[in-house]
């Protein structure tokens, strides 16, 4: 990361517009685990949805299964579910390394119900929704890219000592919003526990806290992967090849000099399926982001064939006609990445490459790029790209971002 302060003030704009957590306006939109669109992994040895009590590196003495204050007859893969819970719209984890540097994995997760839209800073701009917001800790994963929040029942921890198998309730929250007005922002949760158990299709989380004298139950079933946030790994949660083939949008702009060397201006391709937004680069489907390095005064993508990929933290100077491989900064996307929120993934491509054809306005993209496990994102488009300056899609972008959480650990370290 030698040259991490080589970005320039663009870069940095770049990641900001580019945000991991700010959702398009889907309300009473679930996680689509049924979509045909994407191959959903096969368990396998490495696979993030094998049984995570299974973890050899997990001491059996701090699984929160073994709880013997649990009672096997409240185990809610065995019930209907809360008929009185809150729907979740989606999932959003992230999983943060030893964070409190005292030997525990940390976790944070968000369980989010319509929409809560954002200003460029971060402060609630309007919309209606929820978002609550907690802070686990878990024992810590060999494998960053596919730790997992392990099956039991956590409890509050009010003191500040990040035990195992608790949540804190200094770092953990509740937000509410409705037509814009803010009922509760960042507010203290006073009590209640976050139960996690394995169902058909990933995972069932259930919070049940206080908010004063008031009780809330949040209910989620879907899939529910960890997105790395740590300092480590590949930063992808991947565990097998995906297919992209129902992408039907795309835009293009050119984000200018990055690495301020002059030798480059960096364009952006982004894809998505129908539910993307192409102005807040954001949707619950599949998404694939591209970043090409090209010689300045280029007016688009030119057609070709590009395979040569960048590490903009280990290079000393750009090079034309190459791809940036992908990081993420304080929850943002730099260089090329796949998403898909609906089913949790996210991946960090740094290989392969990306064909790209132009006949007149129409443009055919076509690729097969790898994360750094060696995992394949094949995906084609073939239309219409829609054309952009920089300068009015990040205004448009900073008037109309709606969203979650924004990695709020990685902007506290």
């Amino acid at each position: 990361m030698k040259n991490l302060f080589k970005l320039s003030v663009a870069a940095l704009c770049a990641l900001f517009v580019f945000s991991a957590c700010e959702p398009e306006d889907v309300p009473g939109d679930g996680p689509n685990t049924d979509d045909p669109s994407v191959e959903v992994p096969t368990p396998g040895p490495d696979d993030p949805t094998d049984d995570p009590t299974d973890d050899p590196t997990d001491d059996p003495t701090d699984d929160p299964t073994d709880d013997p204050t649990d009672d096997p007859a409240d185990d809610p893969t065995d019930e209907p579910g809360n008929p009185d819970a809150l729907s979740v719209d989606y999932f959003q984890g992230f999983y943060y390394g030893d964070y409190y540097e005292i030997g525990n994995g940390n976790v944070g997760f968000a369980l989010i119900s319509g929409s809560v839209e954002y200003d460029d800073w971060g402060d609630v701009a309007g919309g209606t929704g929820s978002i609550v917001y907690f802070d686990l800790q878990i024992p810590l994963a060999d494998d960053p890219d596919h730790a997992v929040i392990p099956v039991g029942t956590y409890t509050m921890d009010d003191a500040e000592s990040y035990a195992l198998n608790t949540w804190s309730a200094v770092d953990s929250y509740y937000t509410s919003v409705v037509d814009g007005e803010v009922l509760y922002e960042y507010g203290g949760i006073t009590s209640g526990t976050v139960t996690v158990a394995e169902v058909a299709g990933g995972y069932k989380v259930t919070a049940e806290f206080m908010m004063g004298e008031e009780e809330y139950v949040y209910e989620y079933t879907g899939p529910a992967l960890l997105v790395n946030s740590s300092e480590e790994g590949e930063y992808s949660n991947l565990s097998s090849d995906i297919d992209v083939n129902d992408l039907t949008k795309a835009s293009m702009f050119c984000v200018g000099d990055i690495m301020g060397d002059e030798l480059t201006e960096s364009w952006v391709i982004s894809l998505g399926d129908d539910q993307y937004d192409l102005l807040t680069d954001w949707g619950l489907g599949n998404s694939v982001l591209l970043y090409f390095n090209l010689e300045p005064g280029e007016e688009g993508v030119p057609a070709g064939t590009y395979s040569k990929f960048l590490d903009i933290m280990e290079i000393d100077e750009m090079e034309p006609n190459t791809l940036l491989g992908g990081i993420s900064m304080y929850g943002m996307y730099l260089g090329c990445y796949y998403t898909n929120p609906s089913l949790t993934y996210e991946a960090s491509l740094k290989s392969g490459s990306v064909t790209v054809g132009v006949d007149g306005d129409v443009y055919s993209i076509s690729g097969t790029l790898y994360d750094g496990h060696g995992n394949a994102v094949a995906f084609e488009y073939e239309g219409e790209v829609e054309r952009m300056t920089y300068e009015e899609y990040a205004v448009k972008s900073a008037s109309s971002l709606k969203g979650g959480v924004k990695n709020p650990k990685q902007f506290k370290k």
